[in-house]
């Protein structure tokens, strides 16, 4: 790999959801993070009751975690999905995880995965839905390119095919299950500040979340939870490798989750940066 598309494989990974690593075993930086202008898009105040009325009435809510690698939890032991079920229990919300995360998966995979009907099935049981996605939409587009130039250059191409998916995966879940509450991740920077492509990788991400936040802002009870704010460039002990998140990591993204729903977590993100 020359160094010119190592770069520019750089500048790609840059504004993925990490989930795609596995494809690319060459050095990379660690991880930093900027945080969204456009926060969470809806208040919350009212989910977390609501979910206390369903875990009330059904005896246990029904989780499911959707998307790419880091929701599968790659990167610890246990991913973020399975603290969020475990805080949840803590505070007194009986759980039961499903998580269907998948290694490389894209925006059109998913899309495509939710219309077998086993996955319906469980969309429609569902009453707590995450979604980490479109990180590998960008990396492989990148990969299969001839000259890394072109790929830096359909950025808003491949932008518009996640947007387009995102859109596509949000539509059918409110077709099937019109109550669920759904929360979306946004992205976070791999690439250190002191890099050279530091200032372009933050342009594009930036970008790239701000057509993710418009679009879940769409949907009705859809949410976009900001992570960046919790993954800060300057700190990076969160780090499992030069992409995923590692235990703390992923209790802080867990914490993102629980406050975008409205409950209070703040004793457990005190502890994760004590690496408790």
């Amino acid at each position: 790999m020359n160094k010119v598309w190592a770069v520019i494989l750089a500048v790609w990974v840059s504004v993925s959801s990490w989930a795609g690593w596995e494809w690319i075993q060459a050095s990379h930086p660690s991880v930093s993070a900027r945080s969204l202008d456009t926060g969470i898009v809806h208040e919350a105040p009212s989910v977390l009751q609501t979910l206390k009325t369903r875990a009330s009435r059904e005896g246990s809510l029904h989780y499911l975690a959707l998307g790419d690698s880091v929701a599968l939890g790659k990167g610890a032991p246990r991913g973020y999905a399975a603290e969020v079920a475990d805080r949840l229990k803590r505070h007194q919300l009986p759980v039961q995880l499903d998580n269907q995360g998948v290694s490389g998966q894209t925006s059109s995979q998913l899309w495509i995965a939710l219309h077998h009907p086993e996955m319906k099935r469980k969309i429609r049981q569902a009453d707590l839905i995450t979604i980490t996605i479109g990180g590998n939409d960008v990396l492989k587009v990148a990969l299969r390119r001839s000259q890394p130039w072109e790929a830096i250059s359909s950025f808003d191409e491949i932008r518009d095919g996640f947007v387009h998916h995102l859109n596509q995966i949000l539509t059918l879940i409110r077709k099937e299950n019109p109550t669920a509450v759904v929360l979306v991740t946004s992205l976070y920077n791999p690439v250190p500040p002191d890099a050279l492509y530091f200032p372009l990788t933050e342009k594009l991400l930036d970008n790239w979340n701000t057509a993710l936040a418009q679009t879940v802002s769409t949907q009705p009870g859809c949410i976009v939870v900001q992570i960046d704010d919790l993954l800060r460039p300057e700190h990076r002990d969160w780090l499992a490798d030069q992409i995923h998140p590692n235990t703390r990591g992923h209790r802080l993204i867990a914490h993102a989750i629980l406050n975008a729903i409205g409950l209070d977590d703040t004793g457990s993100q005190v502890a994760d940066a004590r690496g408790n």
